[in-house]
């Protein structure tokens, strides 16, 4: 009795006088022993390979990490591995096997050797979201297809829509639509995520209204005969291309405007397919053509279709010379002014022009003589008027304000200079 009270009373002297070099020796020893004889704490980095993920139901990748646990000398354990987080899980043969233990120096599971090993995601069915929680009755709910044994070359489950029904992608926050999916169907992947091409998305569904194509528009309208058409002498000139999108769905050009060409031609706001009808759209100041103006201002089909743009600035306008003009008679225009008169090649409210390089002449009513110009020019200040003086040989330059008082009507046509 005595002994005991005495180490009750008097542990820490005694366990300063215990030898625990000793004790440690032991557990050294121990531990060499496990790992020679035992070897559950000797197993190295496992080999990690896409060939041990499972046909299908899963997406594997090696960068996903493995983690150990953590061994300690004062506890009797095994090593173990297993994926990190709380998704991956492992997979080996094929098979999730969600941990392998060491045992004789080697990962194994059941007995068996474990390696290799990879991390695998589940991306099968009810891992994708099939609707948006907060979706409108413009949408319904993807129809999901789960990978099987059966579903060769599929290892994750994939969402399409009824024919003629868009997949659309909706925004997370509220359902509202962000964009069509050109695709037929999305991949589901182990982040829960819908997947095209590159991109992913948390929310996919189906366009409730089916979506119907237009007809092809397959009459391109050459670029050169189309600017030279849309470009006249008082006026812009002009530019032509081929559309960027010329599809059964869309026509867009990535430069200027459409212009729709028959026996007329229409400069449009845009052209449209209506894929709830499959017709097209032609759209003309903010407004949609009717059946009825297109074909009474073009004629009927078949069109053709090309871009327009302007090309270079604007020609400047003038008033029209013509308020106050007449044609001079030419065999009466030879007689005054002494050599060949022709008519003017263009009068109007933007040039003056003269065939052959001669040059216009102006014939005030009830004057004898007629004036001969270098030129006549319309300017962005208006028309101007260059020729020289009989006494100066110099080009003089007046606008048509100087000319007012000079009796009208006048009469114009072209000479030799």
């Amino acid at each position: 009795i005595w002994i005991a009270a005495l180490l009750i009373a008097f542990p820490s002297k005694l366990n300063a006088e215990c030898d625990c070099d000793d004790v440690d020796k032991e557990l050294a020893e121990e531990r060499i022993f496990d790992e020679a004889y035992h070897g559950c704490r000797s197993c190295k980095i496992p080999v990690i390979s896409l060939d041990a993920c499972p046909k299908f139901g899963f997406e594997c990748d090696i960068a996903l990490p493995i983690q150990s646990n953590r061994l300690s000398v004062s506890r009797s354990q095994c090593q173990s591995m297993k994926c990190d987080g709380s998704v991956a899980q492992l997979a080996s043969d094929g098979k999730i096997i969600r941990k392998a233990i060491c045992n004789n120096s080697q990962w194994s599971v059941g007995g068996d050797s474990a390696e290799p090993v990879v991390c695998a995601k589940p991306c099968n069915d009810g891992v994708c979201k099939a609707s948006h929680p907060q979706h409108t009755a413009d949408f319904v709910p993807l129809q999901v297809t789960p990978a099987s044994e059966s579903t060769t070359g599929q290892t994750c489950a994939i969402a399409g829509c009824d024919p003629d029904h868009k997949l659309v992608v909706l925004h997370p926050a509220d359902g509202t639509k962000d964009k069509e999916l050109v695709a037929s169907s999305v991949t589901c992947t182990g982040d829960g995520m819908w997947k095209y091409g590159a991109d992913t998305y948390e929310f996919v569904m189906c366009n409730a209204l089916p979506t119907l194509p237009c007809t092809e528009l397959t009459g391109a309208w050459d670029a050169t005969q189309c600017g030279a058409t849309l470009t006249t002498t008082c006026s812009q000139k002009y530019a032509c291309a081929a559309a960027t999108t010329a599809s059964r769905t869309a026509y867009t050009c990535a430069v200027g405007q459409p212009v729709i060409k028959g026996t007329g031609f229409i400069k449009l706001d845009s052209i449209s397919c209506d894929t709830t009808k499959g017709e097209w759209v032609y759209t003309e100041g903010g407004l949609p053509l009717s059946q009825t103006s297109l074909i009474a201002r073009v004629g009927a089909a078949p069109y053709q279709y090309s871009c327009v743009f302007p090309d270079g600035p604007a020609s400047p306008t003038c008033p029209d010379l013509t308020w106050s003009t007449t044609a001079w008679d030419l065999p009466g225009c030879g007689n005054v002014m002494g050599r060949t008169c022709q008519a003017a090649t263009t009068i109007n409210t933007c040039a003056f022009t003269c065939p052959g390089g001669n040059v216009p002449v102006l014939k005030p009513d009830s004057v004898p003589a007629g004036k001969v110009f270098e030129a006549v020019t319309c300017t962005p200040s208006g028309w101007q008027f260059t020729f020289k003086d009989s006494v100066l040989p110099i080009s003089t330059t007046i606008p048509l304000a100087t000319l007012a008082n000079v009796p009208q009507p006048w009469s114009w046509a072209c000479t030799t200079p």
